[in-house]
């Protein structure tokens, strides 16, 4: 599983910082529940761009 999170200032949309988080994937893909797939890769990505 991968997630990739970029900050970006506004107006002029100039990157600020740009994180990616590998990790392996723990829950199997059930229709309607991605969500349970996806969060921990996007928590690991939102714990590197919070430092």
């Amino acid at each position: 599983m991968r997630a990739e999170m970029v900050v970006m200032q506004w107006p002029s949309l100039a990157i600020v910082e740009y994180h990616i988080a590998h990790i392996p994937t723990e829950f199997p893909y059930i229709p309607g529940l991605l969500s349970f797939r996806e969060y921990s890769a996007l928590l690991a990505v939102w714990k590197k761009t919070a430092t």
